[in-house]
């Protein structure tokens, strides 16, 4: 318990003397994140890359800043069917690119953790675009079974809220928690 009571402090006061924060308005940033639950695949499908993001944010203000977003990932679905004692199996394959705008409101200046902790909330909207193959692995002549819906490239509109911790002057850690690309996208951001 003690060592714990040691870790924060040393985290925290590291960030008080250390950390640089958002700093609003002017601010180049660039994010790299990863996705943990991807929302953009079709239902019934499996991930076969997690999302993976790459933003260009922009201050606009202390409080307010706009973002160009661009996601990637892939999933897949496999159909297994028996027919007259001959396997059949096909799989379908999705690629989606999300290419979209978030803004965001900062509220560290609010809380009084601007300097070092940089909380969010904010909207996204984009364009997700569908690709969708389909490969027969098993069986005899192709039967050709269509997937009902077949999955189509749409326009999705999200929320999520998220915090930023600056580890020095020009580089921090965030997670993010929403409906953009993934439930949660852990990250990196660097002040450019």
């Amino acid at each position: 318990m003690k060592r714990l009571f040691v870790t924060l402090f040393l985290v925290f006061s590291s960030a008080a003397v250390f950390g640089q924060g958002y700093y609003g308005q002017g601010v180049r940033l660039l994010n790299f994140s990863f996705g943990v639950e991807n929302v953009v695949r079709p239902s019934g499908f499996r991930s076969k890359i997690p999302p993976l993001v790459a933003e260009f944010e922009y201050g606009l203000s202390s409080k307010i800043s706009l973002a160009g977003y661009i996601g990637y990932s892939s999933a897949k679905y496999d159909y297994h069917n028996n027919i007259a004692g001959t396997n059949y199996h096909y799989r379908w394959n999705s690629s989606h690119l999300v290419l979209g705008l978030k803004g965001a409101y900062h509220l560290g200046e609010w809380i009084g953790t601007q300097d070092y902790i940089d909380p969010y909330v904010g909207l996204m909207v984009g364009n997700n675009i569908v690709s969708v193959n389909r490969e027969q692995l098993a069986g005899g002549e192709n039967l050709g079974p269509m997937l009902d819906p077949m999955p189509s490239s749409h326009l999705m509109v999200g929320a999520f809220f998220g915090a930023r911790y600056f580890v020095n002057n020009k580089t921090a850690i965030f997670g993010e928690f929403g409906y953009t690309t993934s439930v949660l996208k852990l990250g990196l951001s660097m002040k450019i």
